[in-house]
């Protein structure tokens, strides 16, 4: 049996990036970024004015000002402002030469004969310098950088209608038992519905990854070889859940190495969580989860998760912070690390959800993060701090 600390680094030593691809900007979202994206100009590429108001000299502030021109965003300038003189500016356009300065709309009053009056001089010149976002060439995204929302813009600005993009994944998922029944079925007394599935291709959702659901196979080895070694030969991954205890009908280990893989991880050391296998055949890689489902989840949230990252070529690391108990915490002796749900109250405070154990999915409704629990650590006190991991 692994520990949590040193199952992680296994799983990512044995993988490497799939390859690239190319994708247009309206498609990017959720993948991950396969070169540095660099700027074709400074940002802002001109002068330019944050607010509306009028351009002028500083060192005219103080007097009535000959409005000379209306610069438009968009338009260029066709005139220098000169001892006296104003131009009317709208927000993003261009600062005409001579200017240094630009005073707000609200604090301006017009005077007869085509005068200005700054009413009240502000703090700031309201003009945005060339270049004092970014410089010409620097590097906004990098490679290995998860597209969001904030980079699509990014992308954008600087002509990226089409960009270099690691490969996503391509996941095949099976879940096994002979009691587990699809969701559109009525189970039997002895049955369970199959939810294991449609939470793995939720969390798979979460990562831009379309997983691929091929059903349920029972507990049968060569049913389960046949149609594992089929799917093997559409995917990158294959993530099965259920079958890889140690009960006469968990077979999953034994089909797996009969198959030709090699089994890195066969338990690990965590709760809920520790029946599961890691395995690799070339450039092949299976899970075998838990048939439980809160298992199945921490399982996904701790390994899969940063190893599809590494297969997509970024380096995942879990949002992690020490918050303080809100509640004395009391727990039995357990040789394992413990992953349980939690929630953050008013207070900055973490409190223990209500936790029954390992197909408890009501918990995880609630959660908002793991609280991690050293192993043979047991009792707390109000005010201790433990590290929590958001889920996301």
């Amino acid at each position: 049996m692994i520990i949590f600390e040193k199952a992680e680094p296994l799983i990512l030593s044995s993988t490497k990036p799939l390859g690239f691809d190319r994708c247009t900007i309206g498609n990017a979202l959720d993948t991950v970024c396969g070169e540095n994206i660099s700027l074709d100009r400074p940002m802002p590429s001109f002068d330019k004015s944050t607010m509306d108001g009028f351009a002028c000299r500083k060192a005219d502030i103080d007097q009535p000002l000959e409005l000379i021109e209306v610069i438009q965003a968009g338009k260029e300038s066709s005139c220098e402002i000169k001892q006296g003189q104003c131009a009317q500016i709208m927000t993003g356009a261009a600062i005409p030469h001579g200017a240094d300065w630009v005073f707000i709309k609200e604090n301006s009053k017009l005077l007869p004969h085509g005068k200005v009056f700054c009413t009240q001089v502000g703090g700031t010149s309201n003009i945005s310098k060339q270049g004092s976002d970014a410089a010409m060439g620097d590097v906004i995204i990098q490679e290995g950088e998860i597209i969001g929302p904030a980079h699509i813009p990014l992308l954008a600005s600087v002509g990226k209608s089409e960009l270099r993009i690691f490969q996503r994944p391509r996941v095949n998922h099976f879940a096994t038992g002979t009691e587990l029944v699809e969701i559109d079925k009525t189970p039997l007394e002895y049955q369970i519905r199959n939810s294991n599935s449609y939470q793995l291709m939720a969390q798979l959702a979460c990562l831009g990854i379309q997983g691929n659901y091929l059903g349920i196979l029972g507990d049968d080895l060569d049913l389960l070889s046949s149609h594992i070694n089929k799917a093997l030969e559409s995917c990158d991954v294959i993530i099965l859940t259920g079958g890889v205890s140690v009960g006469d009908y968990d077979l999953i280990p034994q089909v797996i190495e009969e198959l030709g893989f090699d089994i890195l991880i066969r338990k690990t050391a965590i709760k809920p969580g520790k029946p599961m296998i890691f395995a690799k055949k070339g450039q092949k890689y299976c899970f075998g989860l838990s048939g439980n489902p809160v298992s199945s989840f921490v399982q996904f949230e701790l390994y899969v998760k940063p190893f599809l990252y590494c297969l997509m070529g970024h380096q995942y690391s879990a949002r992690r912070m020490l918050l303080p108990l809100e509640k004395d915490l009391s727990l039995n002796h357990e040789e394992r690390m413990r992953f349980l749900p939690g929630i953050i109250n008013i207070h900055g405070r973490v409190e223990l959800l209500n936790f029954h154990g390992s197909a408890h999915i009501l918990a995880l409704k609630k959660a908002e993060v793991f609280i991690e629990i050293p192993s043979l650590e047991k009792t707390f006190s109000r005010g201790d701090f433990l590290y929590v991991r958001w889920l996301s």
